[in-house]
Parts: structure tokens; sequence; C-alpha cells
């Protein structure tokens, strides 16, 4: 849910900020680990009365699973490990049903009577090397998620009926 304007239609800009997280959030669960919310124009209508609010997104190539490998597994089978799982081949690599799998089979494991099993993952990328198996990190200075910040980054248009902002 977004809440962009407050009762009376005000413009919240701390709460536009914090709804570009939810959609670049919206984003990564379907594999676009590098959405960002680039910048955003206001536009003034004529009547004063309203905005016209476009978002611009970078979304960035679209991460999938190439390859789904078990190895060590003894009590349970690769089939009923696989049934159980979210992430798959040539599905969306999202990390959190990455950490929400590895929980799952931790606990089918606990439940055949093993419940010191340990799972770990490891992520590749096609050349082979190891990377690790969650969001990409960006520099919280990289990304404006604060009101004060977004402000010098905006400009307005010589009509003073566009605002531009920048958020990277």
């Amino acid at each position: 849910k977004f809440q962009l304007f407050e009762t009376g239609g005000y413009l919240q800009r701390q709460r536009l900020l914090d709804d570009f997280r939810k959609i670049e959030q919206a984003y990564q669960k379907e594999g676009f680990l590098y959405a960002r919310v680039k910048k955003y124009e206001i536009k003034l209508h004529p009547d004063k009365q309203q905005l016209k609010l476009t978002v611009f997104i970078e979304e960035g190539k679209r991460i999938r699973i190439s390859q789904l490998r078990l190895s060590g597994n003894a009590a349970l089978t690769d089939h009923s490990i696989l049934a159980q799982l979210k992430a798959g081949e040539s599905k969306p690599f999202v990390p959190i049903e990455v950490r929400a799998d590895r929980s799952r089979i931790v606990q089918a494991y606990s439940a055949r009577g093993h419940p010191m099993a340990e799972v770990q993952t490891q992520c590749e990328t096609l050349g082979g090397d190891a990377i690790p198996c969650e969001l990409p990190d960006f520099h919280r200075e990289c990304i404006i998620s604060t009101v004060e910040n977004i402000e010098p980054q905006c400009r307005w248009d010589r009509e003073r009926t566009v605002k531009r902002c920048h958020r990277i």
C-alpha cells in the first residue's frame, strides 16, 4: 500500500521516499535485485490543486537461478527437498526466499530426527565466481532516503510547474 498523500491531499515527501523503497522491494521480489527509483517528477496541474507524479525506475537485469544443486543430504531425498523449495531453476533469484528455503530444509531434517542439521548456500556467477546470496549492498550515501537530503537534488522548471528530483 502506498501512502503518498495525507488526508486533505498534501504531499508527504517522507512517505513518498518510503514508498519508493516499497516499489524497489516489489521489483526485488521478482528478481530485479538492482532496481532503483532513480528520479521522480512532480508536475503541478494548471489549477494548482492537483499534482502529477512520474516515477522513473531503472530495473536492471532480472537475475534468475540457472542451476540448483543439492549435496550431502542423506536423511531426505533430493526430490523431497526440492518439492519444499520456492527457489528453483529458471525462477527469479530472491535472496529472502533462499533464506526461507534454508529454514524449511533444516525443519524437515529436524522432523526426521536431525535437530542439529546445518544447511549452507553458495551462490555463483555463471563464470563460477562465488558471490553472496544476498541483495546487492548499496552504500547508504548513494540512495537518498530522507527529505532533508533530497531537496537539494530537486529543480523547478522556469514556469515552476514541474519539479524534477534525482535520488541517486
